[in-house]
């Protein structure tokens, strides 16, 4: 059920930067795009293997989010001045939306590591 949950938080925010992303068209940030959020195992049934990449898996996508966030970040600093008020609250929630989901791909990784360790 967990696992499930977790699933679909992920979808949701990528489907809320998608449209995020749609609506701030204008601004030119298709270029700051998420990376793929990785697959977490579950760690009852997960072999040390399949563990170690998927911590491989969770590292890399998080170096990823954290250039998209600092991309984001840059376009408002690009913008300076002539940003609106529409344009920096699309950003941030664009920005913040990055936050939640790489904090529940690495939530859901660590919970399943304990898992995994606590099978052992």
């Amino acid at each position: 059920m967990r696992k499930w949950i977790v699933a679909a938080v992920a979808m949701t925010a990528v489907a809320m930067t998608a449209a995020a992303i749609a609506q701030a068209a204008e601004l030119e940030i298709a270029h700051c795009r998420y990376p793929e959020p990785p697959t977490v195992p579950d760690g009852a049934t997960a072999t040390e293997a399949e563990m170690g990449q998927s911590g491989a898996d969770v590292r890399e996508y998080v170096a990823g989010m954290e250039s998209s966030l600092e991309c984001l970040l840059a376009v408002e600093e690009s913008m300076g001045e002539e940003i609106t008020e529409e344009q920096q609250a699309t950003l941030v929630a664009v920005y913040n939306n990055g936050i939640d989901q790489m904090n529940a791909i690495v939530n859901e990784y660590n919970a399943q590591v304990k898992v995994y360790r606590d099978d052992e």
